[in-house]
């Protein structure tokens, strides 16, 4: 039997608790807990064609729990997104304030050289999203 929360989408909390985030781990990328493995790496491959059971034996302390974890985060992340058509991108400017604030959300007090460096962007064009969003009042001062 499903499970779903009052939305009507599967809830995912027991595979969820297996990824983790933290600034000391591969600047912030989500990883399954336990490893240096991001959530990226592994969609990545999925993307390219491996399958679990490939995976599993490439990576032999993942568990196929932690497999479906990497997917539930990328499509809670993909439920997040503000909903845009294909043909009507989001320009740059929002792209990078709408990551600025999930990271700051996920890691208060992180500094615009580590935003740059996780999103893979200028110094420059961090400060200026931080900056842009603290003048919206949207975000506060670093402490």
């Amino acid at each position: 039997m499903r499970r779903t929360n009052p939305n009507g989408r599967r809830s995912h909390s027991s595979l969820l608790s297996r990824i983790t985030v933290s600034p000391k781990v591969l600047v912030g990328k989500p990883v399954i807990r336990g490893t240096r493995i991001s959530v990226e790496f592994v969609i990545d491959l999925l993307a390219s064609g491996w399958t679990t059971g490939q995976i599993l034996e490439e990576y032999d302390r993942l568990k196929p729990a932690d497999i479906r974890a990497c997917l539930a985060y990328a499509g809670e992340v993909l439920h997040g997104e503000r909903e845009t058509a294909l043909t009507a991108p989001i320009p740059t400017e929002d792209w990078l304030q709408l990551r600025v604030l999930n990271l700051i959300a996920r890691n208060p007090g992180i500094d615009a050289e580590d935003v740059a460096r996780m999103l893979g962007v200028s110094d420059v064009a961090a400060i200026d999203a931080v900056a842009e969003l603290r003048r919206a009042g949207i975000v506060g001062r670093a402490s």
